[in-house]
């Protein structure tokens, strides 16, 4: 019987062309042509496999329809996965019984991969090396180090500077909204009830329990503005050196929107969402951590740990041994305590760090601390 699937025969490699196109119809928009190659590199992935129209069409509608993302990369990372998986299951069915059977099995594996990608947080890679201050401050303005960086982090008005574990917590949490669905607008919950349980903390409506802090530093991280300052060196060809100075300032989020309620002469406020700066949403896309929820909410007891943490993440994949001098290190984690007092506390971080993260190949050594190549703390595609 001859074949009415005229593809079937050829492999992904002469048809990503055409998914280019389907994938491109299907978001409304148009693909980047710098995506084009990381798109091939996946596709290449399934090259031996042959090609089904239809059923390249039902998964890619499947995906999109489920919201996964609307970022193509991911689309096709997805894509990939769920075709390989259906290609290699009971191949003796028709195309149209096998389409019909394998929708239940699309939407399962859909569903869990969503659910594994929120166990994964993002952080700004800038916020992996410049840190929020650990505990209350009466400052209006810090500064914090990195090598050939500056970060000063300025309150607004009358307002007091972020600290401790939960700003950081909620920047993570928006910083993931945001890198997952591509929206600057975030929800964030009908009440603060809902948010609070969102960022892993238990509600608690005692005065300055749990949600009144989340509202005191969602205020205070509204009126926080960061400007970062950094520079790149390189050598011309006559032996001129060539210094290139960046300068960047942003605020995490520049719209909120909340209401109030008033019962029984007590006035809750509840927060709906927030909307992040354009800078801000910009630089999460380009330059995010991809970091473990649960080690995250395991740590949000320390800011301390909770910084050691992201930090190690951030530098532990460059195939190279890292020292860092304790000094240095006090200056980007906007530390203002005696040195011997945050060597004992760092070396209690990192033990906490260790214990939910078992690959972590850092250690303190005299005055220094020891970065070696680690595997990382969340699985890599």
């Amino acid at each position: 019987m001859k074949n009415t699937n005229a593809h079937d025969g050829r492999g992904m490699r002469d048809y990503k062309n055409k998914f280019f196109q389907t994938l491109s119809e299907k978001l409304s928009q148009e693909i980047p042509e710098v995506s084009l190659a990381a798109l091939s590199l996946e596709l290449s992935k399934v090259s031996e496999l042959k090609i089904q129209p239809q059923l390249i069409d039902k998964i890619l509608s499947e995906i999109i329809a489920n919201g996964v993302s609307k970022n193509p990369l991911t689309i096709t990372k997805e894509f990939v996965t769920l075709y390989r998986t259906y290609m290699h299951s009971e191949p003796h069915k028709t195309p149209d019984k096998q389409l019909k059977n394998y929708e239940k099995e699309i939407e399962l594996a859909i569903q869990m991969s969503e659910r594994q990608e929120r166990e994964i947080w993002y952080n700004y890679s800038t916020f992996c090396t410049h840190f929020l201050p650990p505990s209350p401050t009466d400052k209006k303005e810090i500064s914090t180090t990195y090598p050939n960086n500056v970060m000063t982090i300025s309150s607004i008005g009358d307002a007091m500077l972020p600290y401790g574990s939960i700003p950081r917590i909620i920047i993570c949490y928006l910083s993931t909204e945001a890198k997952i669905t591509r929206e600057r607008t975030i929800p964030i919950g009908k009440t603060i009830h809902d948010f609070v349980k969102k960022i892993g903390y238990t509600p608690s409506y005692i005065a300055n329990g749990t949600n009144e802090q989340v509202l005191e530093h969602l205020e205070r991280l509204y009126r926080t503005e960061f400007s970062h300052d950094y520079s790149e060196s390189r050598y011309l060809e006559d032996g001129t050196k060539e210094t290139l100075r960046h300068q960047k300032s942003f605020k995490i989020f520049d719209e909120k929107l909340s209401f109030e309620s008033v019962k029984d002469n007590i006035v809750q406020q509840q927060m709906t969402s927030v909307t992040l700066s354009e800078t801000f949403f910009n630089e999460i896309q380009a330059h995010s951590v991809p970091l473990s929820l649960e080690i995250l909410k395991s740590l949000k007891r320390s800011p301390l740990a909770l910084d050691l943490y992201v930090f190690i993440s951030y530098r532990s994949n460059t195939g190279r041994v890292i020292g860092i001098k304790l000094n240095d290190l006090m200056n980007q984690f906007a530390i203002d305590y005696e040195k011997w007092r945050f060597k004992q506390r760092l070396t209690t971080a990192l033990t906490l760090v260790k214990k939910m993260w078992p690959d972590c190949n850092a250690i303190i050594k005299e005055n220094t601390l020891i970065i070696h190549n680690t595997l990382p703390s969340v699985p890599t595609s």
